[in-house]
């Protein structure tokens, strides 16, 4: 007796032959349902959880993977939105894919960093003067277990969204531009506040460089947002804005007379087909959505 298990749907030929010689043949056809338990459009939702999140791949086929990044933390300003990314990416069954959903940055008087990347704001309560909103982090879909800038490298990553920076907070009334720079696109948004007639703002991660800082705010870099950490402009956290996560975070904001807002990580699809990216589409935490498309036969 002979077991043969079919690894795919399709058409199947059989032939047998008895003791005098006699042969037969015949075929047979294996539905897709026979192989795969989940209809094409199927969906798979990942919420935050402050931790990393897997999905192994039920059936060999192609599968659209969205992902949104988190939002910067707001303050009398409101923090950058996250970005939005998809594309496609054919897998084989039992392939094993690791979700991180970034978290949005804390407002005013926390300043906490969004998970998977995102910046240190201020830990101030003072709107007015020194109180910047901490970097959201950013969402991304690969094969390897950990957060981006703990793994370091595109080695096995698929997707990514940016997330937004923080935003800043004035000493005068009238700054208009100290929202957070926005996540996701070819680059994060940069930003930026008029203070006592100066101008300036971080700029955001790219696809081969964090940010810039702006004012002591440090520099971004591969999965992380920068933060405000220089003792001239940023004791002890005090006036700081944190940049948003991204496949490159975006600078982090300093102060002068007035905290500049952090700018926005980048986004990132290469490694999916049929791909693209947008700027500034999500408030609150990231999010992801896996979706099959077709079944391979």
């Amino acid at each position: 007796t002979k077991t043969w298990t079919a690894s795919a749907a399709g058409t199947y030929y059989v032939w047998v032959k008895d003791a005098a010689g006699n042969i037969n043949k015949t075929s047979f056809t294996i539905a897709q349902s026979a192989i795969c338990s989940y209809a094409v459009g199927k969906t798979w939702d990942y919420a935050y959880t402050g931790g990393v999140q897997s999905f192994t791949v039920p059936c060999a086929g192609t599968y659209k993977l969205e992902v949104w990044g988190a939002q910067g933390g707001s303050t009398s300003f409101t923090g950058g939105y996250g970005g939005y990314s998809y594309g496609n990416k054919t897998m084989s069954s039992g392939t094993t894919l690791y979700v991180v959903v970034g978290g949005a940055g804390g407002g005013t008087g926390s300043g906490a960093a969004g998970y998977n990347g995102g910046g240190l704001g201020s830990t101030s309560t003072d709107l007015q003067w020194n109180a910047g909103g901490g970097g959201g982090g950013a969402t991304h879909i690969g094969t390897f277990n950990s957060t981006l800038a703990s793994h370091g490298s595109t080695s096995g990553l698929y997707i990514v969204a940016g997330g937004g920076g923080g935003a800043g907070a004035g000493r005068t009334s009238g700054l208009t531009k100290c929202t957070g720079g926005t996540g996701g696109g070819t680059s994060g948004s940069a930003t930026g506040c008029y203070c006592n007639d100066v101008s300036c703002g971080p700029t955001g991660g790219t696809q081969s460089a964090g940010g810039s800082g702006c004012y002591g705010g440090s520099n971004g870099s591969f999965g992380q947002g920068g933060t405000c950490n220089n003792t001239t402009y940023c004791a002890d956290r005090v006036y700081g804005a944190g940049g948003g996560g991204g496949l490159y975070g975006g600078g982090g904001g300093g102060n002068w007379n007035g905290t500049v807002a952090g700018s926005g990580g980048s986004g990132y699809i290469g490694g999916v087909t049929d791909g693209s990216m947008q700027n500034g589409q999500r408030s609150g935490s990231g999010y992801a959505r896996i979706t099959l498309v077709t079944i391979s036969n």
